[in-house]
């Protein structure tokens, strides 16, 4: 009987071995990120559901309450805007952005039957009132602070409300967003430009985490991923451009800082 002059190999070589594992780390190298951006991507768009959840809940509350916004909060112990539209949503988990750095902490204590509300989500309340002509509202923007006014801003003075932020992304403790405040942020984490002893204008404070961009609620309900320099001209329900607040330093900050609501 005659023999075989080979014979079957049953293992790979270590070559054949390092071959596979170097394809492998490839794809693997590839692919990693692209989940990622997957992921981070998912995290944007949960965060956007959010915003046009609460856009419907406005939306009814305008119609209950004729035809304006509500304040960016009530009495004392102060109510927020946020508890106040509960009634119409019924979960305080769409008021998180899952990305936002802050959205453990409390920026609403619990009032009653309203629930806390954690940061992530705030009213647009552009107080601009030492204009020469200010508005009669103490506000250009959808929401009014009491400490300026109980009169809250209808909906019939929005030129454009398809091009009228109402609700902003934040990293501060607040729950109204005064574009123009440059001590906007005193007392709260996670901002982005401090000023002196821990003060930083409110722009600083927008939450830009997903890859460089803000998720912006606007008026008419719709809901637009932005980078905060590009908001310009959606902050006055005039439809003017912004203008920076006139408090005293302003024009410091705005020189220091290289104010990004600039035209471009």
């Amino acid at each position: 009987m005659q023999t075989s002059k080979f014979t079957r190999r049953n293992a790979f070589t270590l070559i054949e071995l390092l071959v596979v594992i170097a394809i492998i780390a490839i794809l693997a190298a590839i692919l990693f990120p692209v989940f990622a951006q997957a992921r981070a991507k998912a995290r944007q768009t949960a965060c956007q559901s959010n915003l046009k959840q609460l856009g419907l809940a406005l939306t009814q509350y305008v119609g209950d309450y004729d035809e304006r916004f509500p304040l960016s909060t009530f009495g004392s112990p102060a109510v927020s805007w946020r508890q106040v539209i509960q009634p119409y949503i019924k979960s305080t988990e769409v008021m998180t952005c899952p990305d936002n750095p802050n959205n453990a902490k409390t920026v609403s204590s619990a009032v009653g039957s309203y629930p806390a509300i954690n940061v992530s989500y705030a009213g647009s309340t552009n107080e601009q009132g030492c204009y020469a002509s200010p508005s009669p509202f103490w506000s250009w923007s959808p929401f009014t602070d009491p400490g300026y006014s109980t009169n809250p801003v209808p909906v019939s003075v929005m030129v454009a409300p398809d091009q009228l932020i109402a609700v902003v992304e934040s990293v501060a403790s607040r729950s109204g967003f005064d574009l123009g405040d440059p001590g906007y942020s005193t007392g709260n984490t996670g901002c982005a430009v401090p000023l002196g002893s821990g003060i930083a204008p409110a722009w600083s404070c927008l939450f830009a985490g997903h890859n460089g961009m803000s998720n912006y609620l606007f008026c008419d309900g719709h809901v637009k991923a932005l980078p905060p320099t590009k908001t310009f001209n959606y902050w006055n329900y005039d439809n003017s451009a912004y203008t920076a607040h006139c408090w005293p330093n302003a024009a410091t900050w705005l020189a220091t800082l290289s104010n990004p609501f600039t035209r471009s």
